[in-house]
């Protein structure tokens, strides 16, 4: 309580009184498990990472002292989750990695241009980072869930055990290839709209539970035969692409005969 209480601004820590403008904390006995900090325009205070016992940080509106979110955050061992939005950031300290008990972290629309290695996350389940310019991710290890809408990927990053990967958001990046589905065993939902792929893969069935596929108003021009192997697929969104006036006639004759079921957007 002392720290909070030494912030430049208001902390309030009865949870129904919860905003989207109003800074929160929520505690456990004497100790601050989760803060979300909302005072918009204002300094995150740098002791703010004095709070040892922090579960959850969640900071939206805020800037960070000369755009950097300092190594003290290594300080935050026992954080789980990390959420920073719409925040300006040069720099994300390199012992972002030693949080090693972190399973979500969310940077969103933050002019953010580079990430830290993430090797160290090795409980890192689900991973955020939509709105910013990132290109590369290193050291991904078993996220599930990747969300990196517009952003400038040219390719789904790598991970060490790639068959934990269930979902990939990836709209609105120049990437070009479709991932290696021999490694994403266990894919359901793909969403790589807007970006230039022009090719789907033929082995494209391999992907035994993938429900979901929006690859819309990218470049493709025919869709493989094996597509129409997928028998989880309940969503397949492809319109806004490059295909001739007998190609979009073929698919739609294909899918009502083979794959009724299918919500076919084309």
């Amino acid at each position: 309580m002392e720290i909070i209480e030494s912030f430049p601004f208001p902390v309030n820590t009865n949870l129904q009184k919860q905003g989207p403008t109003v800074s929160t904390a929520m505690l456990d006995g004497n100790s601050v498990i989760m803060i979300q900090l909302r005072t918009a325009g204002a300094q995150v205070p740098e002791t703010v990472f004095c709070l040892k016992n922090l579960r959850n940080l969640d900071i939206m509106n805020m800037n960070f002292v000369n755009g950097v979110v300092p190594d003290a955050l290594s300080n935050l061992q026992s954080l789980f989750g990390l959420s920073i939005k719409n925040s300006l950031i040069s720099k994300i300290t390199d012992k972002l990695a030693s949080l090693i008990n972190l399973q979500s972290l969310t940077i969103d629309n933050c002019g953010l241009t580079q990430m830290p290695n993430l090797s160290g996350l090795k409980k890192l389940n689900t991973l955020s980072l939509p709105n910013n310019h990132v290109s590369k991710i290193e050291g991904l290890y078993n996220v599930s869930q990747l969300f990196l809408y517009h952003n400038d990927f040219t390719e789904v990053p790598t991970q060490t055990i790639p068959s934990t990967l269930v979902r990939i958001y990836m709209n609105y990046n120049p990437i070009k290839y479709f991932p290696n589905v021999n490694l994403y065993a266990n894919l359901t939902e793909v969403r790589l709209a807007r970006t230039e792929v022009s090719v789907i893969p033929s082995n494209i069935n391999k992907l035994k539970r993938l429900s979901f596929l929006d690859l819309s108003f990218s470049k493709i021009t025919t869709i493989p035969d094996n597509i129409r192997k997928l028998t989880g697929l309940q969503f397949l969104v492809i319109q806004g692409n490059q295909f001739s006036a007998e190609e979009v006639n073929k698919i739609k004759s294909q899918f009502s005969t083979e794959q009724p079921s299918v919500q076919l957007l084309i």
